[in-house]
C-alpha cells in the first residue's frame, strides 16, 4: 500500500522531525509558507509526497524530497522522527487524524493545528498546537520541541499512551459498544 499523503519524515542517525500533511496542493496555504519561505534551515526535513504541486516550489536545502514512498518505509521513517507536524485545515472531519495515530502509534510527539475536528485526538499531552494559519506559531512550535530531548521523550510517552487509548482495537471497539448501548437505551 503506498503512503498518499505529503509528509516531511525524518532519518537517523541524525535526528530530524517529520511534517506530516494531509492536505491538497502544498503550493497552497501554510505547507507553502513551510517549505518555501521559512524552512527553518537549521533543521532537517524529509518529504515524501505524490503531490504534484511539489514540483512548483522552492525546496531549501534542508528539506529533502522523497517521493512517493509505501506504507512500511513510512512508517519505519516515522518511527526515527524526532516528532511529525501536521498543518491542517479546519474542516468537518479530523484532516490529520490518520498522521497523528500513525505518528502517535510509533510514540512520537506531533506539533498539529489547533482545529475542533482534532480536539479529541490533539491533546496537549501528546501535540504542541498552534492556531490556524499561524505560521509564526508553527515555526515557534517546531523550534521549540526540536531544542528539548526531554519534552519530545515526555510527549512521545503520552503520544502512545493516547494511540492506545483512542486507536487500539479493542479500546475502538469497547467505544462502540458503547454508543451503540446508549442509542438502544
Amino acid at each position: 500500500m503506498g503512503q498518499t499523503q505529503s509528509s516531511i519524515i525524518p532519518s537517523v542517525p541524525a535526528p530530524h522531525p517529520a511534517m506530516l500533511r494531509s492536505w491538497g496542493d502544498p503550493t497552497e496555504g501554510i505547507g507553502a509558507h513551510f517549505l518555501g519561505r521559512w524552512g527553518l534551515p537549521h533543521i532537517r526535513f524529509r518529504l515524501a509526497t505524490d503531490a504534484y504541486g511539489v514540483s512548483k516550489l522552492v525546496i531549501p536545502p534542508n528539506v529533502e524530497c522523497l517521493g512517493r514512498i509505501g506504507h512500511l518505509a513510512y512508517r519505519e521513517l516515522l518511527q526515527k522522527a524526532e516528532f511529525v507536524v501536521s498543518p491542517t485545515p479546519d474542516l468537518k472531519y479530523p484532516a490529520g487524524a490518520s498522521v497523528l495515530s500513525e505518528g502517535f502509534a510509533c510514540g512520537r510527539p506531533a506539533v498539529v493545528t489547533r482545529t475542533a475536528a482534532l480536539a479529541e485526538y490533539a491533546r496537549p499531552e501528546a501535540a504542541a498546537l498552534y492556531g490556524l494559519g499561524d505560521v509564526e506559531s508553527l515555526k515557534e512550535e517546531i523550534e521549540t520541541l526540536h531544542a528539548d530531548a526531554d519534552r519530545r521523550v515526555s510527549m512521545g510517552l503520552e503520544a502512545r499512551k493516547l494511540a492506545i487509548e483512542l486507536f487500539d482495537s479493542r479500546s475502538m471497539w469497547s467505544q462502540v459498544a458503547a454508543l451503540i448501548g446508549e442509542a438502544l437505551a
